[in-house]
């Protein structure tokens, strides 16, 4: 919760009930993308469902799943496999801070995009 000694009761109890609010809506979102990329686990070979489960390990966020008819990004071999990744953003002002979006071909013929931060 959010404390300054300048803000009423009032003010810090509305504040606190925004942030419980915000709180809330995110882990609806990780839910919805967790539930959904757990429907398309049929679709991937054991490579690419190792490759993802070790990035949602080791990145910071992963989510926005969603299912596209063609590819974006520079097609790349991961493990295996083909993936094609769109990063916006290399390096950062800190020089470690990696984002984009990345997309696999799936047996069905169709492809999973998701985005990342690192």
């Amino acid at each position: 919760m959010i404390k300054n000694e300048n803000l009423t009761k009032e003010e810090s109890e509305r504040m606190a009930q925004e942030e419980i609010t915000i709180i809330k809506e995110i882990a609806k979102e990780n839910k919805k993308d967790l539930d959904f990329f757990n429907s398309q686990k049929k679709y991937l070979s054991e490579d690419q469902l190792y490759y993802l489960e070790e990035e949602i390990k080791g990145c910071d966020y992963i989510g926005n799943f969603k299912i596209i008819s063609k590819p974006i990004g520079n097609k790349q071999q991961e493990q295996g496999f083909d993936m094609w990744v769109n990063q916006t953003t290399n390096g950062g002002y800190t020089g470690d801070e990696f984002r984009g979006d990345c997309c696999i071909l799936m047996s069905n013929g169709k492809y999973l995009q998701w985005s990342y931060s690192c």
